[in-house]
């Protein structure tokens, strides 16, 4: 008997996290995901993994995101390419409500992604669906590398796109755990689609972000609905476009017997 979707009406990066966890076989690639509720979970979180990611919960475009880092009895935070230091838990608490304020966020653990170019790079997968009715497959994917000196992938923060064959030729995954990688990445991403999908009315698109540690394990960041169509090759585009011309109609369909039959 399978379990009842957690319905989500707008962009919530937890309750997409919960929905996903409730598989049990996409659970184990998701990060351990609380939400920023105060000192203390700041404090649990830290003392769990030593390394976190601290980000708006409707977020976007990577802005706003807190790497933060236990070191040596002291306290790293990054922000985009800025560092500050902190002897004391509580004052970097501090430094952190302040920035926060009444925002909703989430606070991850954070991984250590493999690195192309001694950057941290992360994948971008599209998955679409023609209608409610036909399965997801995958439609296009990018890697995306950061910027030197900076953490986060996405474009306006100063990240790259390169080709995954290119990407692999220059990172530090050895070979043994490339072999069958970019497959598995589609796989995990189509798994994330087809769980989550039922958490919204009518979605017919998601961007599934992937990040893969050297060993070659693979982790699922987050979703997102309505994912930026740039940085894809010609033939991907030309797919996507494909997709969201058929699901338009198919939408528009869906509408018009829904009101005829009410």
């Amino acid at each position: 008997m399978s379990m009842k979707p957690i319905k989500i009406k707008r962009r919530n990066k937890y309750k997409m996290y919960l929905a996903m966890k409730k598989s049990e076989e996409l659970a184990p690639y998701l990060p351990h995901t609380r939400r920023w509720v105060g000192k203390k979970r700041l404090y649990q979180m830290l003392d769990e993994h030593g390394d976190i990611v601290i980000k708006p919960n409707r977020g976007l475009k990577g802005k706003n995101i807190y790497f933060v880092s236990k070191q040596d009895g002291s306290y790293v935070v990054q922000i985009f390419d800025e560092q500050f230091l902190f002897i004391k838990k509580h004052k970097l608490y501090r430094f952190l409500r302040e920035r926060i304020g009444k925002v909703s966020y989430i606070i991850q653990k954070r991984i250590h992604t493999a690195v192309v170019n001694g950057n941290p790079f992360d994948m971008r997968v599209i998955i679409q669906r023609n209608s409610i009715n036909d399965p997801w497959k995958v439609t296009a994917y990018k890697l995306r590398v950061a910027g030197d000196g900076k953490l986060i992938t996405n474009a306006n923060t100063g990240g790259s796109v390169v080709s995954f064959k290119e990407a692999m030729s220059n990172c530090n995954i050895p070979l043994n755990k490339q072999k069958g990688l970019l497959e598995k990445i589609k796989q995990v991403s189509l798994l994330s689609a087809e769980v989550l999908g039922p958490s919204y009315n009518y979605q017919l698109i998601f961007g599934t972000d992937v990040g893969v540690m050297r060993d070659g394990s693979i982790h699922v960041f987050e979703i997102n609905r309505g994912p930026a169509k740039r940085g894809f090759t010609p033939d991907h585009m030309k797919t996507i476009k494909e997709y969201i011309r058929a699901g338009r109609k198919a939408k528009k369909k869906f509408k018009s017997n829904t009101r005829t039959s009410n």
